[in-house]
């Protein structure tokens, strides 16, 4: 391995600055860029770093449109939701909400349950053995 020289660092240091100039100078979209992509909104309010739930719920509002009127928060509201299918599951949420400090809601039971309308039994043939067993 060979060993790093100031001439290297510098190499280095130009290669960042021109980076940092180019995302710069890209803050803006490019004329070129807008010209290719006819229609291009931007939704300040629909923002994915500070809530994506808003987001999801505009595609699923856009689904429906403009027949279908959609709930603005949905049936959960854009809260975290998590799902424990094993007691293992559940002692890891736990765990991490106490070192959090966090609290949940418990939205379901514990143990899942079919209700009564679904078949719990296959519709898929049994397979018929021979007079051998085979």
């Amino acid at each position: 391995m060979r060993k790093i020289t100031k001439e290297d660092i510098q190499e280095l240091e130009i290669a960042v600055n021109e980076m940092q100039r180019t995302l710069i100078r890209e803050g803006k979209l490019r004329q070129g860029s807008r010209d290719a992509v006819p229609g291009m909104n931007s939704w300040p309010a629909l923002n994915n770093n500070n809530n994506p739930y808003n987001a999801y719920r505009f595609g699923i509002a856009m689904a429906g449109a403009p027949e279908s009127k959609t709930d603005k928060s949905g049936p959960i509201g854009g809260d975290f939701i998590t799902l424990s299918y094993t007691d293992g599951d559940e002692q890891i949420l736990k765990s991490a909400a106490k070192q959090m400090g966090i609290k949940s809601s418990k939205l379901a039971a514990t143990k899942s349950k079919e209700s009564d309308d679904v078949h719990k039994t296959s519709s898929v043939a049994k397979i018929k053995r021979n007079k051998y067993g085979v």
